[in-house]
């Protein structure tokens, strides 16, 4: 019950959110096959960078070979935010992209 609760919380606040927030992301509730757990979501909330993050609009990305280890189970313990399992799952982090926003102490990276 907790771990559902908890799950359908992150659900809610990742697709709120109005038109020009949203964006596409690909995210899995559990671990599995991708036919069993893989689903794409249009209507996504876009994040917002924290300290030290940035934001990129994404041109493009992949969902690659370590996105699916991840779906099976790899690195469950750095998924885990004060003791479970932070579902649901955002994959596709190999990205090329702009750079829209910067948080808190970046100094490397610039909008645009």
């Amino acid at each position: 019950r907790g771990r559902l609760a908890k799950s359908l919380e992150n659900f809610r606040r990742i697709l709120g959110g109005s038109d020009a927030e949203v964006m596409t992301a690909a995210m899995f509730w559990r671990f599995g096959a991708a036919r069993d757990t893989l689903r794409l979501y249009d209507r996504a909330a876009r994040p917002k960078a924290g300290k030290g993050q940035i934001l990129v609009r994404q041109r493009a990305s992949s969902i690659n070979h370590i996105d699916c280890h991840r779906r099976g189970g790899y690195g469950r313990n750095a998924m885990r935010v004060r003791g479970a399992l932070n579902f649901p799952v955002v994959l596709g982090n190999d990205i090329a992209g702009e750079v829209v926003a910067v948080g808190d102490g970046v100094t490397r990276f610039r909008p645009g």
